[in-house]
């Protein structure tokens, strides 16, 4: 599972590659559980704050010949973003919460 914090320090318009098991790879390796993710899976987890600018797949074969199947995708964060995490700061006058978002 991805989480969102550890992108807070990916500044606008800064990278981001990752590498996991596609949805083609065994279920498996070295007999623990994979989360294997689609393109667009990977999209929906990270929101609109970052773009999709490249992706590959590639099989790998493991040291034991299993053939598991790789995704490599690129992203960038987009120039101008309000961080969809944006906390609570405090309470208005009239009870409404009051909350800060961060540009980027």
């Amino acid at each position: 599972m991805l989480y969102q914090q550890p992108f807070e320090g990916i500044k606008a318009g800064g990278h981001l590659i990752i590498a996991t098991f596609a949805p083609e790879a065994p279920p498996k390796c070295n007999g623990l559980p994979v989360q294997r993710y689609t393109f667009e899976q990977l999209e929906s987890v990270l929101g609109g704050e970052f773009e999709l600018r490249r992706s590959r797949k590639e099989q790998h074969i493991a040291p034991g010949g299993a053939e598991q199947m790789f995704m490599y995708c690129h992203f960038r964060r987009s120039a101008l973003q309000t961080l969809a995490w944006a906390r609570p700061l405090s309470t208005l006058p009239d009870g409404r919460a009051c909350t800060v978002q961060r540009r980027l």
